[in-house]
């Protein structure tokens, strides 16, 4: 029982070949104080352990959903104490919405992740490049669903205009009126395995989560009448079980926007891009204004569009602006905790 609970949230998907700890859970969801962490024992409510929280010195370092921690067993029969991170595979992040300068978490240690795009005015390449080029990680596999392809009469040429842009990319259209189409999602939900759902709002995320498990877990609202579109209901992450012989996976509220915080596989976004430029004349070309610029030759020539070439060159300066705040903020920390050691300094000197 203990190993079939563990079994099904991935343990040894993630833990390989080791055997079973009591000592060890996973985060399912995450509120402002507390944590659910799934045990040996079940689902659980999780707490911080006072050394461990104190012990902290960056956001990244608090447990997240998917997140794998060790565990206390306390008197409360119902809750825990967490003392440990394990070091993950991944984690999906974004910067925090508005001026505040943070890394947001999505989820961590996935091995699919799953961009769900609805076949109306949702659809848009650039909104996919962008997915791409902020989420994908090389040891995970990206892949694109199509949600209401019953609502649309381009579905075909959409996949085709996918497809020529990337080829390794699987994309699955679907139609929670045809149940063929759910089940061709199932053997990237094999049991073990961990996936991500991230996409607009109103895409039917929820919606898609609920056929494949054959039950309500998530709440939906009825279809907007003017829009077309589900209306915004998930506003939280949460890891799920889907059910036998599948795996888990964590629904997202609706993406309003997508703000870059580090690219960390950008090749699988533009690939054909990045490939011209191991031919432009500097190493360092910006592909903006150089002389002998392979990049900016491919679009004259019409080897690429113009607005692919667009986007590529806004996210590439945004992914660096990035890098660069990156930076400054860890050198003002360095820099405090060096101001704070020399006041230490002096003030022992004076004693």
């Amino acid at each position: 029982m203990v190993e079939e609970i563990m079994k099904k949230y991935g343990y040894f998907n993630f833990f390989r070949d080791s055997p079973i700890n009591d000592n060890i859970g996973r985060i399912t969801f995450v509120s402002k104080e507390n944590y659910l962490v799934m045990t040996p024992k079940g689902e659980l409510i999780g707490k911080l352990k006072g050394r461990y929280s104190y012990e902290i010195e960056d956001a990244k370092e608090f447990p997240y959903v998917g997140d794998w921690v060790s565990i206390q067993y306390t008197g409360n029969e119902k809750e825990v104490l967490i003392d440990h991170l394990f070091r993950r595979k991944n984690r999906i992040s974004r910067k925090m919405r508005g001026k505040q300068f943070s890394e947001q978490i999505i989820a961590c240690n996935v091995d699919y992740i799953i961009f769900c795009m609805s076949t109306d005015e949702n659809f848009s390449l650039r909104l996919l490049e962008k997915y791409l080029y902020a989420f994908s990680w090389p040891n995970s596999k990206s892949l694109l669903v199509l949600t209401k392809k019953d609502l649309a009469e381009n579905v075909e040429k959409n996949i085709k205009k996918i497809k020529e842009l990337y080829p390794n990319l699987e994309v699955i259209a679907t139609s929670i009126y045809e149940d063929s189409s759910i089940k061709l999602l199932l053997p990237y939900l094999l049991e073990g395995t961990t996936s991500v759902i991230i996409g607009s709002s109103g895409v039917g995320k929820s919606t898609l989560i609920n056929h494949i498990a054959g039950k309500e877990i998530f709440k939906t609202r009825e279809i907007s009448k003017k829009t077309q579109r589900g209306k915004h209901t998930t506003t939280f992450r949460k890891l799920i079980y889907l059910g036998e012989g599948l795996g888990c996976i964590i629904d997202t509220p609706g993406l309003s926007s997508v703000s870059l915080w580090s690219s960390y596989n950008s090749n699988s976004a533009f690939s054909d891009i990045e490939e011209l430029s191991l031919h432009c004349k500097f190493r360092n070309c910006t592909h903006t204004v150089e002389k002998g610029c392979a990049v900016l030759k491919g679009v004259k020539d019409g080897i690429i569009s113009e607005d692919r070439y667009k986007n590529f060159i806004k996210l590439k300066r945004e992914e660096n602006f990035m890098k660069s705040k990156i930076d400054f903020n860890i050198n003002k920390k360095r820099n405090k905790e060096i101001e704070e050691r020399e006041k230490m300094k002096k003030s022992k000197r004076r004693k």
